[in-house]
């Protein structure tokens, strides 16, 4: 004879696992957010020509130059196997070149801001809970104000100090990878490339990320952004790379 509960029970029983399940799926299909602050010392490479008859500018900062020069903003959202990525980054652009060829005296000293607003979007191809794989795509909104000061020697076929106010669009193109180490500590890799409004752009980054508690993590790392931008009146090609260190707060 069977139990007088059996049937309900095992009625009871299966539609509470079933749900549990919905339940657990739909917490998955919410959007969650984490936003936060970073500061970013930098070292710059490359070089700049502000004017067409001006002599180029090279710079070449070794890592025990960088200065805390930049700082940036960041939210990443998720919702499932989607995501967005926002950034805003300024970059002072305060610095002096190496001293300038073709004997040339003095140096090229650029003083500005170069700033950045990255907007993609992300599709998770690993459903890994360790090991996330992200396919990035976006655009990269670049914004490069800048007063370049060259020595009195060159101003009789170029200028003293050539200003300049550029604005430019650049489709990007990368990944993301994020691996969990241990319950509080994961790994940060992230890429991309692109270009349009400049001849290319591209960006790397190496950090890890410690989770303090439920709702905030410390991040830090290193990040490189290289910029090639190109018109008549001025050639711009730096790479600027250095630690970074922020917060990102979770809800």
């Amino acid at each position: 004879m069977s139990h007088p509960l059996s049937k309900p029970g095992l009625a009871i029983g299966a539609f509470a696992l079933v749900a549990a399940a919905h339940a657990q799926e739909s917490m998955s299909d919410q959007w969650q957010f984490e936003v936060g602050p970073a500061l970013w010392a930098t070292a710059a490479s490359g070089y700049l020509r502000p004017s067409p008859a001006a002599p180029v500018a090279h710079f070449n900062d070794s890592f025990g130059n960088m200065r805390l020069n930049a700082a940036s903003f960041s939210m990443d959202a998720g919702r499932g196997r989607w995501g967005v990525l926002v950034n805003l980054t300024g970059i002072g652009q305060s610095r002096d070149s190496d001293p300038l060829r073709h004997g040339e005296p003095g140096r090229t000293s650029p003083d500005g801001t170069y700033s950045v607003a990255q907007l993609a979007g992300a599709y998770r191809l690993s459903n890994d809970p360790d090991t996330h794989f992200d396919l990035v795509a976006g655009v990269r909104f670049s914004s490069l104000d800048i007063d370049v000061t060259q020595p009195q020697s060159v101003a009789q076929f170029s200028c003293v100090k050539c200003s300049h106010n550029e604005h430019w669009t650049d489709g990007i193109a990368g990944f993301r990878v994020e691996h969990r180490l241990d319950r509080d500590w994961w790994i940060n890799i992230y890429a991309d490339y692109g270009g349009g409004g400049s001849n290319s752009t591209w960006q790397a980054l190496l950090g890890a990320t410690w989770r303090i508690d439920e709702d905030i993590n410390a991040k830090f790392g290193y990040r490189i952004l290289s910029t090639d931008f190109q018109k008549t009146q001025l050639m711009y090609n730096l790479k600027t790379g250095g630690l970074y260190a922020g917060l990102g707060m979770r809800f």
